[in-house]
């Protein structure tokens, strides 16, 4: 029995270790995807004042402290994963997710991944990524995860970027997800399976209405 056991819980830590999506200490999870989506992302600092507008005497929506999680704001408690869009607390990395940017230093971000609910922020200009740059730099860099919610049929590799184009392989669970290119709402991975077969080809990573399912590992 202490056999059976031990065999358990090592394959327990193998697949919460092994697979793509494990629970790495980074927000989002991996159990639900960014339904709000916009042009990119900011970087903020720990503690953030969210305004109604682009203007530092208008009114504060939100006075969030990322790392104590909590708020004096119009809410009392809230998940600190609905206000940031990303957080690697050992890295200090804090993303906001932007609709829009004025270009000198003002950006309108998602505050709430549950309701939509927008706001303003002012940081330094140069800590705008687009999606494109995010996605480039984060994906080649460390690969991709996939975020645990995503449909069955969303896990497929195509020979093009549209869901016309022929299947080229249907996956479950893979070890690693590297990053080829992007193409609109469609990127070109090679996926490594728990066997160490590789597949390439392309797979949807963001849906019409701006869902993303998938998502580069930040750290």
């Amino acid at each position: 029995m202490k056999k059976l056991l031990k065999i358990c819980l090592f394959l327990l830590l193998f697949f919460n270790i092994g697979v793509s999506y494990a629970a790495y200490d980074i927000s989002p999870l991996y159990s639900r995807s960014l339904v709000y989506t916009g042009i990119g992302f900011v970087k903020v600092p720990n503690e953030l004042v969210i305004y109604s507008q682009p203007d530092l005497n208008s009114q504060i929506i939100h006075r969030l402290n990322v790392k104590e999680y909590t708020g004096d704001n119009v809410v009392e408690t809230y998940d600190i994963r609905d206000y940031v869009s990303i957080y690697v607390p050992e890295e200090d990395l804090i993303y906001l997710q932007v609709t829009s940017e004025d270009g000198s230093g003002w950006f309108e971000v998602i505050v709430n991944q549950q309701t939509g609910e927008r706001g303003w922020v002012f940081t330094n200009q140069e800590d705008f990524w687009t999606l494109r740059k995010f996605y480039d730099y984060y994906g080649h860099k460390n690969g991709l995860y996939l975020m645990r919610d995503i449909e069955a049929k969303y896990k497929t590799l195509y020979y093009g970027p549209y869901e016309a184009a022929k299947v080229r392989h249907a996956f479950t669970i893979v070890k690693h997800i590297q990053l080829i290119a992007l193409k609109d709402n469609w990127m070109m991975v090679k996926i490594t399976e728990l066997d160490d077969k590789c597949h390439l080809g392309w797979i949807r990573w963001r849906l019409d209405s701006g869902q993303i399912m998938i998502f580069p590992i930040v750290k």
